[in-house]
């Protein structure tokens, strides 16, 4: 059984290491409203430690709540890495759910920074009020 196991945790930043290593000129493809949006796994894994530097910046420490009110896009993948990676939990927002929804869940989980897509701003001005969010980011 010893030649099956691995020898080093599959981790976030052991996966970020090897998208680096051996993917860095390989395409994210993204198709959004303004058109298609392109960049390599090396540009990608640099805007997710950027990201995560920015989260330490504000003060998100270990174990804190980062939400995301977000379409499926190159930006929300960016968030899936570096969140956690931060050592924070991600908590994903449905913008599908009503504005009183999303404030009674924002508060429930007590998060403490949450990232928007910029279209989805008015959606968040209908509640910003109401959450303790210390900031929203687009």
């Amino acid at each position: 059984m010893e030649a099956l196991m691995q020898d080093f945790p599959l981790t976030l930043h052991h996966i970020l290491w090897r998208a680096e290593r051996l993917f860095a000129r390989k395409e994210i493809v993204t198709k959004t409203a303004d058109g298609v949006r392109r960049y390599t796994y090396g540009d990608f894994v640099t805007r997710v430690h950027r990201i995560a530097h920015v989260l330490s910046q504000l003060g998100v420490k270990r174990g804190d709540r980062v939400a995301t009110l977000a379409w499926n896009n190159d930006r929300h993948l960016e968030l899936y890495y570096a969140v956690p990676c931060a050592g924070a939990v991600l908590h994903t927002l449905n913008l599908r759910l009503s504005a009183d929804q999303l404030a009674y869940i924002a508060n429930d989980a007590g998060d403490s920074v949450i990232f928007v897509d910029e279209s989805l701003v008015p959606l968040v001005n209908t509640f910003k009020d109401r959450i303790p969010s210390r900031h929203c980011a687009r």
